[in-house]
């Protein structure tokens, strides 16, 4: 399978390039930027807490571009950069610059596409889950720039998506036409890091029926890890992910299952969100379960977000987000909580 759909994709390739003249049709860029300020409480049961804040920001620039050919293909390419300070393309902590996170170029036409190079893929593109409700920053599933990995005692499970997919790393994806709603993805991650390859597969469906908006989504990944990581083992992860929608408001819910085998790790985690939004408002009630069964540990968590438009590209939102997680094994529980003020920019 694997030599067959390199093979194929090499010879789609070679003939897209091969085509005509093109007529340049722009680049576009656009840029997105986040101030993010959060407060954080924690409370174990071994009678310990601590209290703390952080500011953040979290910046994008993207750069875009097609050209139409002359035989009916479109080509073109995505940049995307990370552009804060003392970060690096995953968002730890770096020298500082800027840093492509995502950089691909792809082919598109009756066929359907081809994209390679480091971007989301076949087992990330059609993940559905309680952030899909129009509020996002500091609600569950959702830590980027605030303090909640300093407070959770366990990291696991808090995110409904599949841990090892092929992600931003160099791979090749093939996405179908999408038919009566319906449009599927494969895609291969060579060799090299944590991976000894890694295939990719999703399905996704879109469709309206008497006003009601219904989007669905699921992925797999499976692959072998390597001898830097854990030699000889297996790692698969699915999800499954479904939201409806009717004149503005919004109901999300999704499950993930994440293994490594040989016992090195397996977890399950859900959560569902509802919430409504118009072009000026938006607020959202979400809610998380997962565990770790390997560690023996659990976690859930709740929160609740609003966002309000300023003008148009500026907005303010607030969270606030409530956790507990446990150490089953070692009968060790921990309660915290967190709220999150911040203000975006994008244009």
């Amino acid at each position: 399978m694997k030599k067959t759909f390199l093979a194929s994709t090499a010879l789609a390739t070679a003939a897209m390039i091969a085509a005509g003249p093109a007529l340049a049709e722009g680049i576009d860029i656009s840029m997105a930027s986040k101030f993010i300020a959060s407060w954080g409480d924690q409370d174990s049961s071994s009678d310990t807490s601590n209290l703390g804040h952080d500011f953040a920001t979290n910046t994008e620039i993207t750069f875009k571009g097609s050209k139409a050919l002359d035989n009916g293909i479109t080509v073109g390419f995505a940049i995307e950069m990370e552009a804060d300070a003392n970060e690096n393309a995953n968002g730890d902590a770096a020298v500082g610059g800027t840093v492509a996170d995502e950089n691909s170029l792809w082919f598109e036409g009756a066929f359907g596409k081809v994209q390679l190079g480091n971007n989301d893929g076949a087992a990330d593109v059609y993940g559905i889950n309680a952030t899909y409700v129009g509020v996002q920053v500091g609600g569950i599933s959702n830590p980027t720039g605030t303090i909640i990995n300093s407070l959770r005692t366990y990291t696991s499970a808090t995110d409904v998506n599949i841990n090892n997919d092929a992600s931003d790393n160099t791979a090749i994806d093939y996405f179908t036409p999408r038919f009566a709603g319906v449009q599927g993805a494969v895609g291969y991650m060579a060799e090299g890091g944590t991976y000894d390859g890694l295939w990719g597969f999703g399905l996704s469906y879109t469709g309206e029926f008497s006003g009601v908006s219904v989007d669905l989504g699921a992925h797999y990944a499976s692959g072998a890890m390597n001898a830097q990581t854990n030699d000889n083992t297996d790692t698969t992860g699915y999800l499954f992910g479904a939201k409806l929608g009717y004149q503005g408001f919004s109901l999300a819910a999704g499950y993930a299952d994440n293994e490594i085998d040989k016992g090195v790790s397996d977890e399950q985690v859900w959560n569902v969100g509802v919430g409504y939004a118009n072009d000026q408002f938006g607020v959202a009630l979400a809610y998380l379960d997962g565990e770790e069964d390997v560690a023996g540990a659990n976690i859930e968590e709740a929160s609740l977000s609003v966002k309000y438009t300023v003008a148009p590209g500026v907005s303010v939102f607030a969270s606030g987000l409530m956790g507990e997680t446990q150490a089953v094994t070692a009968g060790t529980k921990t309660d915290y909580s967190m709220v999150t003020l911040g203000t975006a920019v994008s244009f």
